[in-house]
C-alpha cells in the first residue's frame, strides 16, 4: 500500500518565477528558483517599450542559462 499524503514535496523540474514591478522607462525583475536563500533582483530600462521587453526575454535567457 502506497501512502497518499506526502509532506516533503520536491518538483522534478526546475522553475523560474519572475516577478515584475512596471513603470515607464524601466522594469524591476525578482527571478527566482526556489533554491537560492533570496532572489535575484534586477533593473532593466529604456525609454521605447519594445527594447525594454527585449531588454527582459534577454535577461531571463541568461538567468536560464547560468543557472541551469
Amino acid at each position: 500500500m502506497l501512502a497518499t499524503l506526502r509532506n516533503d514535496f520536491t518538483a522534478e523540474k526546475v522553475v523560474l518565477a519572475v516577478a515584475l514591478e512596471l513603470s515607464n522607462g524601466s522594469w524591476k525583475m525578482g527571478l527566482s528558483d526556489g533554491r537560492r536563500a533570496r532572489p535575484t533582483v534586477i533593473t532593466v530600462s529604456d525609454e521605447q517599450p519594445h527594447a525594454r521587453l527585449m531588454a527582459a526575454v534577454k535577461v531571463i535567457q541568461e538567468i536560464l542559462m547560468k543557472w541551469l
